[in-house]
């Protein structure tokens, strides 16, 4: 259904290795299908939006030995992670977010950021 696996960055125009694309799915399975995927890639959290049928994202990334970079592209989102999600998480994991377009929103014990293009989370 969805790209999943290697690709050929010469084809691509891309320095990334492996990728997610929805765009094969089912516009009623896209969020469930992104959230599956993507959780091996990133740290536990919860994925909702007020129209899961309009979901659409992509994620290319390419492993340079214990680091990962990733190019995600979607629509907005809300993530969550819960307390669970939190203490069951590896403690050797460290994200580091770069908003390239768009606006981001970060809330996180009763505080919120803003992140405008070109600023780190």
């Amino acid at each position: 259904m969805c790209s999943n696996g290697k690709t050929n960055a010469a084809a691509k125009h891309t320095i990334m290795r492996e990728m997610i694309d929805c765009a094969q799915v089912p516009p009623g399975k896209r969020l469930a299908y992104w959230q599956e995927q993507v959780g091996g890639l990133f740290p536990q959290a919860q994925v909702s939006m007020a129209d899961p049928d309009g979901f659409e994202g992509r994620i290319a990334w390419r492993d340079f030995g214990p680091l990962v970079i990733a190019d995600l592209r979607s629509v907005a989102q809300c993530v969550t992670r819960s307390r669970q999600d939190v203490d069951a998480a590896r403690a050797d994991v460290f994200e580091l977010n770069l908003q390239i377009a768009g606006e981001g929103l970060l809330t996180q014990c009763g505080r919120t950021a803003i992140t405008p293009p070109g600023t780190f989370t």
